[in-house]
């Protein structure tokens, strides 16, 4: 169809999603189940952190299970939801890690095809491949550095899984309601955009943010369906539902002040004085703006050189029908010493070409999203004569640049970075693939399939390196902590030794002390209280410095005082990201508290080197409270 004068020509998916479907889903969309089946299996068992984090996420809703309530028996920052559906799933299938982590599975693929879908239907299958390899690399199954736990089949605070996966939720039932309508789907909807306030408030802010661009959308793009008063009225009532039956559960169990703050408890934790820690600026890398957006520029310019050398090449050869020339073989020399200067100077190791990737993201991402956006409101535009097709992907890519801007100018794919940066990478590559070479080619003339399958052969190779290392570090964990159920796999001693000390500790206290023996263990490894089934006395699963700063050191005193664990477990943590050398040094951070466990609690077996060494090597010690103390 010839395009009318002022609009842009009309845009042609990369890959039909109606077209090579096998058992109703699309050719394409079964290889990245097995994709993922694959993944699986190379990381089986693989994915938590033995002691930063993960151990919370198996204690609180074992306890749960048991009935102690979150916020009055058990200490929780974030929101309910995700702690009361974990514990849910140990009432029902038994208590194991293996029960959660098969939910979890269950769920990050849920959320892998919704975004599929999405992207699908939008740009085409071609990208959508990509934007899904994306996030398995460096989402799901995301291990590009030692320290694992940073990837949503375990992640360190389950408040991310379900709120990733509530929100593609509510943005596909939005689009689905625009298309087609339907009574009841604003409810669902609004279900999901409640339940995402019970998790996380940077998910639940991407969320709104998302839900804005869906109320503008419906007004301005041809094609999609006003909702009416009623329906508005139905989405209201379902945002409000999950918070209402928290609080309806909350109330008979405490305070009616409390059971609101408990309902609310992301926000009331990320409100409370001292909860936002110096490693959170490091973390969005506000506390060095100017040198860590110069690095960004550095990154992007690089980055534009060698993809427009590559493109040059590529208009060049085809130019010259395929032959090779004087001026194509200077090219590519060029090209190819470029390269090889660039990887020698600045890349090296795949992690560093993984950070020189990425760090450019966020200005790539807002201008892609912004044009993309443009593209669709503008009348007579590429994607707004497609409207409706693109809905989910303009919603989706809005989340996802919502999340990435939680990183500001400190963007990465290691650690927090497999929530925050991933979906916005997941976003670049679908636009980057497919909307953005059509849109080149309509202004410039530039060859549309040339770009793409550049822009294809690039991130391949960013996924390609981040394969590498995921594969590296779940392969060398051959070393296996727990037993059944509970069953993890860590690096053996020669490559690090927290798991098999973990493991010694494990051992010892499950042959040495009563089954109905207390546990306290500090600054962090609540891990050991859930393997071994002792409980905690203390609503603290774990002692790192945004608890001293927002609880205050006599406060947490008095919770060891009254709860008179039996035994203390102490590891040692290196924790200069959040400020202090280690646990029981600074004033700030635990000194008193180790003073007194050692003055009431002797030591009865360790492992490794004294915990809270200058050194920096790790140890594990356990104490027994003395007699009459």
């Amino acid at each position: 169809m010839t395009p009318l004068p002022g609009e842009a020509p009309p845009f042609e998916p990369w890959g039909d999603p109606s077209e090579g479907r096998v058992g109703g889903w699309h050719r394409r969309e079964w290889l990245l189940v097995a994709l993922f089946a694959g993944f699986t299996l190379l990381s089986w068992r693989a994915w938590p952190n033995v002691i930063i984090d993960f151990g919370r996420e198996l204690y609180l809703p074992w306890r749960i299970s048991e009935g102690e309530v979150l916020y009055t028996d058990l200490y929780q920052v974030y929101g309910p939801l995700s702690h009361y559906f974990n514990a849910l799933l140990f009432r029902l299938f038994g208590v194991s890690y293996q029960t959660q982590f098969t939910a979890n599975l269950l769920l990050s693929l849920l959320w892998l095809l919704l975004v599929f879908r999405g992207v699908a239907r939008g740009v085409g299958t071609v990208p959508a491949l990509m934007a899904g390899l994306v996030l398995l690399v460096f989402s799901l199954f995301n291990h590009i550095s030692l320290e694992g736990g940073f990837n949503l089949i375990t992640p360190y605070s389950h408040e991310i899984l379900h709120g990733l996966v509530l929100a593609a939720g509510m943005i596909h039932l939005l689009a689905r309601h625009a298309r087609h309508g339907g009574g009841w789907t604003p409810l669902w909807a609004g279900l999901c955009l409640g339940g995402v306030f019970l998790t996380k408030v940077e998910l639940f802010a991407a969320a709104v943010a998302a839900l804005a661009l869906h109320g503008a959308a419906v007004w301005k793009i041809p094609g999609l369906r006003r909702p009416t008063l009623g329906q508005a009225g139905i989405f209201g009532l379902g945002c409000g539902l999950p918070a209402l039956f928290f609080l309806l559960y909350f109330s008979p169990r405490m305070a009616p002040a409390e059971a609101w703050s408990s309902v609310a408890g992301a926000w009331t934790a990320a409100l409370a004085p001292g909860f936002v820690e110096q490693f959170q600026w490091r973390l969005m890398g506000i506390d060095q703006p100017l040198v860590n957006g110069l690095a960004q520029g550095k990154s992007l310019l690089l980055q534009f050189v060698l993809l427009a050398s590559a493109a040059r090449l590529g208009t060049v050869w085809a130019a010259a029908g395929g032959e090779v020339t004087f001026r194509g073989l200077r090219l590519l020399l060029l090209s190819a010493a470029m390269a090889a200067a660039a990887w020698m100077l600045l890349i090296r190791p795949p992690y560093h070409f993984l950070a020189l990737a990425v760090r450019p993201l966020q200005w790539v991402g807002l201008i892609l999203v912004g044009s993309f956006l443009y593209s669709w409101f503008r009348p007579g535009g590429m994607m707004n004569r497609r409207g409706a097709e693109a809905h989910e992907l303009a919603l989706g890519a809005m989340f996802s640049l919502a999340m990435m801007l939680r990183m500001a100018f400190n963007l990465t794919l290691a650690e927090y970075g497999f929530y925050m940066a991933a979906p916005a990478l997941a976003t670049t590559a679908a636009l980057l693939t497919g909307w953005a070479p059509a849109a080149l080619e309509a202004r410039f003339a530039a060859s549309r399939d040339r770009l793409r399958r550049l822009m294809t052969l690039y991130l391949g190779g960013i996924c390609l390196a981040g394969f590498y290392l995921d594969g590296v570090y779940f392969g060398a964990k051959s070393f296996t902590l727990g037993s059944g159920g509970d069953a993890i796999r860590d690096f053996p001693q020669e490559v690090d030794n927290w798991g098999e000390s973990m493991d010694q500790a494990r051992r010892w206290i499950e042959e040495n002390t009563p089954s109905g023996a207390t546990l306290a263990a500090l600054p962090e490894g609540a891990l050991l209280n859930y393997l071994t089934r002792r409980r905690n006395p203390t609503p603290h699963t774990d002692f790192m410095p945004h608890l001293y700063r927002t609880q205050g050191e006599e406060k947490i005193l008095a919770a060891l005082r009254k709860g008179r664990a039996d035994y203390v477990v102490l590891i040692h943590r290196n924790t200069r990201a959040v400020g202090y050398a280690t646990f029981g040094v600074h004033p700030d951070f635990g000194l008193k508290t180790l003073e007194w466990i050692k003055a009431h609690y002797d030591k009865v077996w360790g492992v490794g080197a004294e915990p809270f060494n200058p050194q920096n090597r790790f140890g594990i010690e356990i104490r027994q409270r003395r007699e009459g103390s």
